[in-house]
């Protein structure tokens, strides 16, 4: 199994985890902080469908590894693992987020080469 897709807690003692948005093969990191997806091309995951709102939703990573997914008042919504969100939802590693027909997953990548191996 590669390291992306590999279930990893959110914060290890030896080093923290990188969380990131998969999109197909297409892997957009994400920061500490809010992180705002949709179709505009500011956004800090920029996904070129027409179908998804311009600002759909927001995952916000807290400096204690949990992370979490608002619904910015999208069109059609946001699901979590294919039930709609009704407020701020906590994400789990493996998560699938669809927003209209695009799925994306919610990953980690340990940025601590000791932990890349295990």
């Amino acid at each position: 199994m590669d390291s992306v897709t590999r279930t990893l807690p959110p914060m290890t003692p030896g080093g923290p985890c990188q969380f990131m948005l998969k999109d197909g093969e297409t892997l957009y990191p994400l920061t500490v902080g809010v992180n705002t997806v949709g179709r505009l091309p500011d956004n800090n995951v920029s996904i070129r469908d027409e179908h998804v709102s311009r600002r759909h939703c927001a995952v916000v990573v807290h400096t204690n590894g949990q992370c979490e997914v608002h619904d910015i008042a999208s069109k059609n919504g946001t699901l979590l693992n294919g039930k709609k969100i009704a407020g701020p939802t906590r994400l789990r590693l493996g998560d699938q987020l669809t927003l209209c027909t695009r799925k994306l997953t919610f990953v980690a990548e340990s940025t601590d080469p000791a932990k890349a191996a295990v």
